[in-house]
């Protein structure tokens, strides 16, 4: 067997890329020859994952791989324009006979589909090429379900691997965090309003009034941003954050299993 996983890979250290970095990870340990077309931003090299920069450039390595005989893994969030253009765009290069299967990863998925007939359509035709279609809940199932996807072909499976999950060593400056609060939550960060940082914010205001010693910990992208400090000074609550950037996946597990919430 041969793997090519398609998807977003760290960094940043996040969402989809993770799941994809936990599922190369987990298929070389098991002696399957595996690779990732990173179709995110990139970073530093890894072995066996191939950054791709331009639509061009991602179609002809593709090709190269199904003419191969690869087998072709894709996982997008399908909650936007641009993740069903790539399923459509794999499904429906004509070279090679090895199955074809797609995981789609956000919860947003069901609305998404939900507010469009056209997107409905596009869903279907998009999917359509794809031997195994991989829900990561129930909920999206049934949304696959009600573009008309065949029951048949989907399948519901959490985007978790657990041998993969393991808490590594912290930085300097988390073990400073933890030696300073009482209690310290812990918050995956992101600009996006969806991750809820206002709400955390007069969440962690209102824990001040019977812990003194309460610390926010946040962990992601964007905690430098002119939005995110402006926040914290208007919601009150500069002085009880413990900013950390962006922190590779064993060292975030490790700061969630040093916090008490």
């Amino acid at each position: 067997m041969r793997v090519l996983l398609v998807g977003d890979h760290p960094p940043p250290f996040g969402g989809v890329a993770i799941h994809v970095q936990q599922l190369h990870r987990f298929l070389r340990s098991r002696g399957v020859e595996a690779k990732v077309l990173d179709i995110g931003k990139g970073g530093r090299p890894v072995p066996d994952v191939l950054p791709v920069r331009s639509p061009a450039h991602f179609g002809l390595r593709l090709t190269g791989f199904l003419a191969s005989g690869w087998t072709v893994h894709v996982h997008t969030s399908g909650n936007n324009p641009k993740a069903w253009l790539l399923a459509a765009m794999v499904a429906g290069v004509p070279a090679g006979r090895a199955p074809r299967f797609i995981t789609l990863h956000s919860g947003l998925l069901p609305d998404y589909l939900a507010a469009s007939a056209a997107r409905r359509a596009f869903a279907r035709v998009a999917l359509a090429g794809y031997t195994r279609i991989i829900a990561v809940s129930l909920a999206v199932r049934e949304a696959l379900l009600s573009c008309g996807v065949p029951a048949e072909k989907v399948l519901v499976q959490p985007a978790f691997c657990a041998s993969q999950v393991q808490a590594g060593e912290v930085p300097v400056k988390v073990e400073a965090a933890r030696a300073r609060r009482r209690p310290l939550l812990t918050m995956a960060h992101h600009p996006s309003p969806v991750y809820g940082r206002k709400v955390a914010f007069r969440a962690l205001r209102k824990l001040m009034e019977s812990h003194p010693d309460v610390g926010l910990a946040l962990f992601g992208p964007g905690t430098d941003s002119e939005e995110f400090i402006r926040d914290a000074r208007e919601l009150g609550v500069a002085g009880q954050l413990e900013v950390l950037g962006e922190l590779d996946h064993p060292a975030a597990l490790g700061l969630i299993a040093r916090s008490d919430v």
